[in-house]
């Protein structure tokens, strides 16, 4: 008797696997970072420039790694059957961790959201279907270790798929799984504390955060906006070194502006905290320079540090003080940048331990994330409808139908025919098929592949044929077969 069923094995497969794969890779992520935090700032500028010299010639040779990491993830999931090479995970996560540790600004939950899910791709998925699963829950269970947020992370990498309001719901199980095994893993070496403490939380009316909603809005526009600005000018062999130099200077100046930038948040969180007008302008500045020379770093943290810094400085105007304006600010630039209200909203609750900010907090998520169109992640389709992933597993799933039974849909007949050892068709050309007037071969599934059919192509036994052509005809065929 076996231990597991079908669905157990499943989320071994597609969820703790990739999971514990993206989780141990964060944490060595995250001890490589640390390490090179020790950095002394004076040295900053000259290191920078040489992450940026190393970061070239690399890009040269593998430009799968050049940028942020996200995108790549989406091209993989919508166009690429959801493939990465399983060996450059680790070396985005070196290459990020070396950015972020020596001078550049900007994000690690997009580089290891490729770096998790491209090591994941070791486990070989059976099918594409499983290998968009297993691509998504790496780079979940990544995030999780990171982030400190299981639930939000699985939310996250379900909902950065797309910049419409949809989600991807059937792989939230796996990905949950995933992120908790990341999760738990660094929490043996860590503990479970959260990434940005929180004290004395209370909500500010809901004035603010319809006042926010806007702001947030507008913020996350112009980010967007002043990216695809600085990466059409950041352009050449010499824009890398000098963009990193210029952001390590920046780090050295304006210390908060080096790297995460989760300590200076976490600093404004406990009221101990830079100036949030300043620290919004310098924050802002660095990332332009590090994300727009294309430098290996993500847009997903700069987004949360921003927009808790224009929390800040809205709450500071009006004379809001606690960490309630911040976290706010945060939760309303993320839905809006990253198109991603609900892992917004869930990872606020799960950094703060507290239901208090639920109510302004989806107030201000979704009221952010509708009045801005833009995108941090330009190759986000609107939703599921627009992906050509989800036309291959619609094809996929035909493989499922009954074989011999017809599907009718309006005039339209389908059926599905099962091509078994000693059957009239094996061996033979499709050309040869007797078939109906009006029916026709639409597919040949032949174990994971989609074949298309060919009059030359001949049918092997185990094949499964799919048929299409007037319904009357098909369930004549589908009755004598």
């Amino acid at each position: 008797m076996e231990l597991l069923g079908e669905e157990g094995r499943r989320l071994l497969r597609l969820g703790l696997l990739p999971g514990l794969l993206g989780g141990g890779l964060a944490v060595a992520f995250r001890l490589l970072l640390d390490l090179l935090l020790l950095v002394p700032p004076l040295a900053l500028p000259l290191a920078g420039g040489a992450v940026g010299l190393f970061s070239a010639w690399l890009y040269r040779r593998l430009p799968d790694l050049r940028g942020g990491g996200a995108d790549r993830v989406l091209l993989a999931y919508h166009l690429g059957q959801g493939r990465l090479p399983p060996r450059l995970g680790p070396l985005k996560a070196l290459l990020t961790a070396l950015t972020l540790g020596l001078g550049g600004s900007g994000g690690q939950e997009g580089p290891l959201l490729y770096a998790g899910g491209a090591l994941a791709q070791a486990l070989r998925p059976r099918n594409p279907a499983e290998a968009r699963a297993v691509l998504l829950a790496g780079g979940a269970a990544a995030i999780a270790a990171l982030f400190h947020t299981p639930l939000g992370a699985a939310f996250f990498a379900a909902e950065v798929l797309y910049r419409g309001s949809a989600l991807e719901g059937r792989l939230l199980g796996y990905l949950a799984v995933a992120a908790i095994s990341g999760y738990g893993l660094q929490s043996l070496l860590f503990g479970t504390h959260p990434l940005l403490p929180v004290q004395g939380l209370e909500a500010p009316p809901l004035w603010f955060a319809l006042a926010l909603a806007p702001l947030a809005a507008l913020g996350a526009f112009a980010l967007a906006r002043g990216l695809a600005w600085s990466r059409a000018r950041l352009q050449g062999p010499a824009a890398l070194p000098l963009a990193l130099a210029a952001s390590g200077t920046l780090a050295l100046l304006f210390p908060p502006a080096r790297g995460t930038s989760y300590e200076g948040l976490a600093a404004l969180l406990q009221g101990e905290g830079p100036n949030p007008f300043l620290f919004l302008l310098a924050k802002a500045l660095a990332v332009l320079l590090s994300a727009g020379s294309g430098a290996s770093v993500g847009l997903f943290g700069p987004s949360v540090v921003l927009g808790g810094a224009l929390g800040a400085a809205l709450g500071a105007l009006f004379g809001i003080g606690g960490p309630g304006p911040i976290l706010l600010g945060l939760v309303a630039l993320v839905s809006a940048a990253a198109r991603t209200p609900f892992a917004a909203v869930v990872q606020m609750v799960e950094i703060t331990g507290s239901y208090a900010l639920l109510v302004p907090g989806l107030l201000v998520a979704f009221g952010a994330f509708a009045l801005n169109r833009e995108t941090l992640f330009p190759l986000q389709p609107p939703g599921p409808e627009a992906s050509p992933a989800h036309a291959e597993d619609l094809l996929r799933g035909l493989a499922q139908l009954p074989p011999g039974r017809p599907l009718l849909l309006g005039d339209l007949g389908a059926v599905l025919l099962e091509v078994r050892e000693g059957h009239p068709w094996a061996g033979k050309p499709l050309k040869d098929t007797a078939l109906p007037p009006g029916v026709l071969v639409g597919l040949v599934f032949r174990q994971a592949h989609l074949l298309a059919p060919r009059g030359q192509d001949r049918l092997e036994p185990g094949d499964r044929v799919l048929l299409l052509g007037p319904k009357e005809e098909v369930a004549r065929f589908a009755a004598r077969s």
